[in-house]
């Protein structure tokens, strides 16, 4: 799970990180966050599904989650799919088939992740 030291790289010079911070205080994202946006939807849902996952009080309570704990199984199977989209994506180049195996298969992940989001949206708070 991302924390925020994870969100700028320690290269960067230091008056740009401070920037970047304000940035996100103010607006919510920084030039660096939308530089490398698809990335950054990439770690921060799955950091607030783990954190709901830990923290909630509150599940959906239908038939798809009966029980809180089926509710924090998809929160946290939810997360773990971005992560391996993101291994997917920053993998090592091994040769071009390789390549457009570990693509394919990203996209695909990418939208059955998007999918799960879209089902269960309006109860992702607590």
């Amino acid at each position: 799970m991302p924390n925020l030291n994870e969100l700028h790289p320690p290269h960067y010079r230091k008056d740009r990180v401070a920037s970047w911070k304000r940035q996100r205080i103010q607006e919510g994202v920084c030039d660096y966050d939308a530089w490398n946006l698809d990335g950054w939807i990439l770690r921060v849902i799955p950091a607030g599904l783990r954190k709901l996952a830990r923290n909630s009080h509150s599940y959906p309570g239908n038939e798809q989650f009966p029980t809180f704990k089926s509710w924090q199984e998809w929160l946290l199977e939810t997360a773990d799919m971005a992560d391996h989209i993101i291994e997917l994506q920053n993998a090592p180049w091994q040769n071009i088939e390789v390549h457009r195996q570990q693509d394919k298969e990203a996209n695909r992940l990418k939208d059955e992740f998007f999918d799960r989001i879209k089902e269960q949206f309006f109860h992702l708070w607590d």
